[in-house]
């Protein structure tokens, strides 16, 4: 992980920010009943609602002149980048060690992100959809979506969103084939009329723009 700019690193800052998008917690606290995880290479940052005590506890330790305030984005950065390898309330982080032989290292992480995903379907409840947001392989637009959920009875159920980050090769490691597997998961544990790709339409938009689009 680095927060230096750079095609080639585990960029800090484009992770996170979608995750603040995600979670909506620029100026007010973690969303009840909302969990975030993010997944790269072979490491998994798992965030759910219990951090905002966490949040609330290191924005008044850098922030005393604030009474009981939420935690501004910087601090809710410092607070996620200082805690990584270790487990807190609301936060668990999976860290794989150094691979010694580089050439496997992009099959190996691959390999621990897929299990890392198969362990998070094994827990997910089998009443759980899944949105994908795909632009190149979509099975439909996410305004023709939401025309057709109009009028419908919403369920309560539990609800995964799957964002993408990254294009084309990196690092030796094809982003749309991993994709793709990750989503064939999904649809194995889920079945496939409970697993959507949906196109936000033409324009390309960043993972954090598309969060901000959802939130």
């Amino acid at each position: 992980w680095s927060r230096d700019l750079g095609r080639h690193r585990k960029r800090w800052d484009a992770i996170f920010g979608t995750v603040q998008e995600v979670a909506r917690c620029k100026s007010g606290p973690w969303p009840a009943q909302v969990g975030a995880s993010i997944f790269s290479g072979g490491d998994v940052l798992h965030i759910d609602e219990s951090v905002q005590e966490l949040l609330n506890a290191g924005s008044r330790a850098s922030l005393p002149s604030r009474q009981h305030g939420f935690a501004r984005p910087a601090s809710f950065e410092e607070i996620m980048w200082n805690t990584m390898g270790q487990d807190r309330q609301g936060v668990c982080w999976e860290l794989v060690g150094r691979t010694r032989d580089r050439k496997l290292a992009a099959w190996e992480n691959r390999e621990m992100l897929l299990s890392r995903v198969d362990r998070l379907l094994g827990a997910a409840s089998p009443d759980a959809v899944a949105l994908v947001l795909d632009q190149r392989n979509a099975d439909i637009a996410y305004d023709d979506l939401v025309q057709r959920g109009r009028g419908q009875e919403t369920p309560s159920c539990p609800a995964f969103v799957l964002i993408f980050v990254g294009d084309g090769e990196q690092r030796g490691v094809d982003i749309e084939g991993l994709s793709r597997l990750v989503v064939e998961r999904f649809v194995s544990r889920l079945g496939a009329r409970r697993v959507a790709k949906v196109s936000l339409g033409a324009t390309s938009f960043t993972a954090q723009e598309i969060a901000a689009f959802l939130s």
